[in-house]
């Protein structure tokens, strides 16, 4: 058995405007990362021009080895802190699994999208049987009356989907 750890995902809190840096930087050094973007309409001087903003703002996921995690981070000197395991006192890792459904759900078009920044009731574990979000694992939930399927990443962000029926959901025992 060896002691090589996987590269495991972790988000960081950057200060305020700070996130493309940080994600330079982290590509720059070699190091996986990944900035959730969204295209927003702001005004300036009176026009309004359309601009891709951080989708969770002050925030970038980054893989990689659990016991190497504060070493790139210190290495870099870089303004961020880790989302934090409340129960263990240490950074909160994000599985594959959840990271790669936030992703796809991310790249949705926003119309299919909810960004749920309440907090959650405890519901069913499910999974998407059929459709365009087959393979997608999450949490059931109502919002505004229709059934949703939420993404969780960590008490970082929830990410919820448009109605979808319940002849698409299988539950997850686990």
């Amino acid at each position: 058995m060896s002691n090589i750890t996987e590269p495991q995902w972790f988000a960081v809190y950057t200060r305020n405007n700070f996130a493309r840096r940080v994600k330079s930087r982290l590509e720059e050094a070699g190091v996986e990362c990944y900035l959730p973007m969204r295209w927003q309409e702001r005004v300036y001087n009176g026009r309004k021009r359309r601009v891709e903003v951080p989708l969770i703002p002050n925030v970038v996921f980054i893989r990689v080895e659990p016991d190497a995690c504060y070493d790139i981070l210190n290495e870099l000197s870089l303004p961020v802190r880790y989302v934090l395991d409340r129960a263990e006192r240490r950074p909160a890792p994000i599985t594959d699994k959840q990271m790669s459904d936030f992703r796809f759900l991310v790249e949705m078009p926003d119309d299919c999208l909810t960004l749920v920044d309440i907090p959650l009731a405890a519901g069913d574990r499910v999974r998407v049987i059929a459709g365009p979000m087959k393979g997608v694992e999450g949490e059931l939930i109502r919002i505004k009356g229709h059934r949703r399927v939420v993404v969780r990443l960590n008490d970082v962000i929830s990410v919820a989907t448009t109605y979808i029926p319940a002849t698409m959901l299988e539950k997850i025992d686990e």
